[in-house]
C-alpha cells in the first residue's frame, strides 16, 4: 500500500457529524480505497506482506463503518457496498452489514 494511503481512517463516529455527513465520509473512503492497487510483487516480498497487514487493519475500519451505517440505513449500506471494487474490502463491508443487521435484530427482540 502506498505510504500516503496508510492510516486512512474509515471511522464514521466523529463527534458533531450528522448521519448524511457520515455517509459522505464513508463514500469518500470507499473512493480512496478503490484507487489503491494490489502489489504485483511475489507474496513473500516485504511490500506485499505490508499490503496484507494494512488491508487487515483497514478491514476492521470498513467493518465498523458499514456496521454503523447499517444500523442507521441498511439500504444505503447495501448500495454503498456495491461501489467497492476490491473483493477483499467488499467482503469486510459485507461482514459489517451482517453485523449491523444482527444488531438491529437484537434491538428489535428487546
Amino acid at each position: 500500500m502506498p505510504r500516503q494511503c496508510r492510516g486512512i481512517s474509515l471511522s464514521v463516529h466523529p463527534r458533531g457529524l450528522d448521519e448524511c455527513s457520515k455517509v459522505q465520509l464513508l463514500l469518500s473512503c470507499v473512493k480512496a480505497l478503490n484507487s489503491l492497487n494490489r502489489p504485483t510483487t511475489p507474496r513473500a516480498d516485504a511490500r506485499y506482506q505490508e499490503y496484507i497487514r494494512n488491508l487487515d487493519n483497514t478491514g476492521d475500519q470498513v467493518i465498523a463503518g458499514f456496521r454503523d451505517l447499517t444500523t442507521k440505513d441498511e439500504n444505503a449500506a447495501i448500495s454503498l457496498v456495491d461501489q467497492i471494487r476490491t473483493s477483499d474490502l467488499r467482503t469486510f463491508a459485507l461482514i459489517g452489514i451482517l453485523s449491523g443487521l444482527n444488531d438491529l435484530i437484537a434491538k428489535n427482540e428487546d
